[in-house]
């Protein structure tokens, strides 16, 4: 049994919290559709790696992992992601995205499985979306499924 991982915006936790009942998670709404990576543990690594900040320190702040909506005991989720992975993405440029990639899949929570090349094209979509939601003043949000 997998666990999907769909990134999207919404203009609001109500509406971010109304697809958790939705068959398929975000579907209509801009989405990264199975991104391969958690909202929390790695998405932090991710930050940590995009702007040099500490993990404690990211992990610390206020907001950080925030749940909007959860069912069926935490198998289905909506969390925030962090404001400050979605400035990095929509700040990097492509040669800052790629530089990351090799750590970041290096770490132990990609138990080796990752390919660098693979990641980087959902991390520029991803960077693609966290542009949006800057543009449009919408919140970047992971819903969950196991």
């Amino acid at each position: 049994m997998g666990v999907l991982f769909d990134y999207f915006i919404a203009t609001d936790d109500g509406a971010a919290a109304a697809i958790i009942d939705r068959d398929g998670g975000p579907g209509s709404l801009p989405t990264v559709v199975d991104a391969g990576f958690d909202p929390l543990v790695q998405a932090t690594t991710l930050e940590e790696l995009l702007t040099g900040q500490a993990y404690d320190d990211i992990s610390d702040q206020i907001g950080w992992g925030r749940v909007v909506a959860s069912r069926e005991g935490g198998e289905r989720t909506v969390v925030v992601v962090s404001s400050g992975l979605v400035d990095a993405l929509a700040s990097a440029d492509d040669t800052t995205l790629a530089a990351a990639m090799v750590p970041w899949v290096r770490t132990e929570e990609f138990w080796g499985a990752a390919d660098p090349d693979e990641l980087l094209q959902v991390v520029r979509d991803l960077a693609a979306l966290a542009q949006e939601a800057k543009r449009t003043n919408q919140t970047v949000y992971c819903w969950t499924c196991v």
